[in-house]
């Protein structure tokens, strides 16, 4: 197993939403290319195949792709959606966005953060809402999710893809960091690649407990029926310079139930700990290497875009196999018990 020292990902010191921005807009050029080549194998073949699953039936008439990026989702929604927004806090991205969509009459892009987009959307609700692996970028779920569930109408959909918080820092060595500890907050940072690409571009995420986003989700008014942990395809694997031991992401759907405020279902319980999720009011200081906590068309077989995967660090030739994640677990024993 990789060590602390032998990775290159690290808890990263007061970062703000503009710093996140910023690195977005610097990796945004490369992250066009790499997309329209399908060199990014977990977003053509892992990522997309699970958001086709969670929207398809779904009501597609006015979709938000939060957390856009260069638009390659936003551009895909457009052709089997009424309207389709984009939105993003970088910039440039969304510059790289709007000269790709050019043309595309149902198709929109806005520069903002998305709980600022919530506030000021003049528009009528959404019908469907996607967070492709921006949730992870986001350094307050308190505020990304609430702002989701005001955008959409109620029994709107959120369909949205994260890195696997169980898994995933078994995947990049810092599992057994001394300063990482998984029922914590940690904003991180290294170096983005992909499988078979390395860049010198550093990009931020902050690892969460599952019971935080579940928490998160329940706050805001919504109630999860689907979790998803996706794997690529047998011939799929072959493609990758090594084989998935264990899932790398995890997808989910959730329903807006209720309006702001929440839906009254009582937090979600960490199973490692046995104590309520951590919330916005409870979550732990951060110690010295922490920064603060931060019925309509369906989505054909074919199609979807998106940010794709996100690696942080040296890749590794030899991963070890970690434990069953019991969170994970804990929450599909809750969406089947209601």
């Amino acid at each position: 197993m990789l060590t602390y020292s032998e990775t290159a990902v690290k808890p990263a010191l007061h970062k703000a939403l503009g710093d996140i921005a910023r690195e977005w807009d610097g990796i945004a050029p490369i992250r066009q290319r790499q997309l329209a080549a399908g060199l990014d194998l977990s977003f053509k073949y892992v990522l997309l195949p699970a958001l086709r699953e969670l929207l398809a039936g779904g009501d597609l008439r006015r979709v938000a792709d939060l957390g856009c990026g260069v638009g390659e989702l936003t551009r895909e929604l457009a052709a089997v959606s009424g309207q389709v927004v984009g939105v993003d806090a970088a910039p440039g991205s969304v510059a790289l966005a709007q000269e790709r969509g050019a043309g595309v009459g149902n198709l929109s892009f806005h520069t903002a953060d998305v709980a600022d987009f919530a506030r000021r959307w003049p528009g009528p609700p959404f019908t469907a809402a996607v967070a492709n692996m921006s949730l992870m970028s986001c350094l307050n779920l308190d505020s990304f999710v609430p702002a989701a569930a005001a955008l959409l109408s109620p029994g709107g959909c959120f369909a949205a893809t994260i890195t696997h918080p169980w898994f995933w820092p078994y995947y990049w060595g810092y599992a057994a960091a001394d300063w990482f500890h998984y029922d914590r907050e940690l904003v991180l940072e290294g170096p983005f690649r992909i499988s078979g690409q390395a860049t010198d571009c550093i990009t931020t995420h902050v690892h969460r407990p599952l019971s935080a986003y579940l928490d998160a989700l329940t706050r805001a008014g919504f109630v999860i029926d689907r979790i998803l942990e996706p794997y690529p395809e047998e011939q799929v694997q072959a493609l990758y310079p090594e084989r998935w031991q264990f899932p790398r992401f995890l997808a989910f759907r959730a329903i807006k139930v209720s309006g702001k405020g929440g839906n009254g279902r009582k937090p979600f319980r960490n199973r490692l700990t046995d104590k309520p999720a951590a919330t916005a009011r409870n979550r732990p200081t951060p110690n010295t290497a922490q920064t603060r906590p931060a019925s309509g068309p369906s989505i054909p077989p074919a199609g979807l875009g998106g940010l794709g995967e996100e690696r942080h660090g040296s890749r590794r030739e030899s991963v070890p196999v970690p434990p069953s994640c019991p969170i994970a677990a804990a929450a599909q024993n809750r969406i089947r018990s209601g």
